[in-house]
């Protein structure tokens, strides 16, 4: 007899947390935090994750990610040991920094949904880091509420389809929902909690990257390629060997490269 499929590894959202060895700080400064959501960025791309929300704290993130079960534990197993290495070269030290089991949370009705962007949002005032999910820079909450824009990797559709159609209505609901400020909002979301409903794939629309050729089409100087090296690499996520296949290069050389550009973009935005 055919073993049926487990619903666990269809693809759907998942709320994920990944916690520092021994509960230690896995983000010890802003920059660290840049260049986590920078990889995370890249695997949003890679691996065509819809990223939902996120929250940096000190010791741990939280996501919520849609996406299926195979490509989550991937996806997660390159943002944790890229991340991680950058990491220790930063701050030279050696050893893993991520727990070797994350957490994943399937979210299969709308009130868990709602729940888990509450959790998320409010994770860093629970923690006494701020007294309103606004205040840290370092989640999702504010793009969003629509008060400051989304980056690139971050779909907030899926978040506010949950509150309502109407986008500005739905920002405000959401607002009043993570603050609890509105006892009506509440009741209102509480009366629709336990629709026994499943809740609708998030995939609004599909992350695509471009192809290598795309990327480097036109590229008619080194100073073009290079760039486009960079972008290759550290925001669409292909492997050194792909890109130096495309370009000609040995994946040290495309590694040199690149962090040449990285060093370069970093650099030019602190002047």
């Amino acid at each position: 007899m055919a073993r049926p499929p487990r619903s666990d590894l269809h693809p759907g959202a998942f709320h994920v947390a990944s916690h520092g060895v021994d509960d230690r700080s896995v983000f010890l400064d802003d920059y660290d935090r840049v260049l986590f959501l920078r990889q995370l960025g890249c695997v949003v791309y890679r691996f065509r994750w819809i990223c939902c929300a996120c929250c940096l704290m000190s010791n741990h993130y939280h996501l919520i990610v849609d996406t299926s079960a195979d490509s989550l534990s991937e996806g997660v197993k390159v943002l944790d040991g890229v991340y991680s290495r950058r990491f220790n070269a930063r701050h030279r030290r050696s050893g893993r920094l991520f727990r070797e089991h994350f957490m994943s949370d399937r979210i299969d009705e709308d009130y868990r949904f709602r729940n888990a962007l509450k959790y998320i949002a409010r994770n860093p005032v629970d923690a006494g880091i701020c007294d309103h999910p606004g205040e840290w820079p370092w989640s999702s909450y504010n793009a969003t509420a629509g008060i400051t824009p989304a980056p690139g990797f971050l779909s907030v559709r899926p978040a506010l389809s949950l509150f309502s159609t109407d986008d500005r209505r739905a920002r405000n609901t959401y607002i009043d929902f993570v603050s609890g400020s509105s006892p009506e909002v509440e009741l209102d979301m509480k009366s629709r909690y336990y629709s026994s409903e499943p809740v609708a794939t998030c995939r609004v629309r599909e992350r695509t990257r471009p192809t290598l050729a795309e990327l480097f089409e036109g590229c008619d100087s080194m100073e073009a390629r290079n760039h486009a090296i960079g972008q290759a690499y550290q925001v669409f996520g292909y492997t050194l060997a792909e890109i130096g296949e495309q370009v000609g290069l040995t994946p040290s050389m495309v590694c040199k490269i690149s962090r040449g550009v990285r060093h370069l973009n970093h650099t030019s935005n602190r002047s």
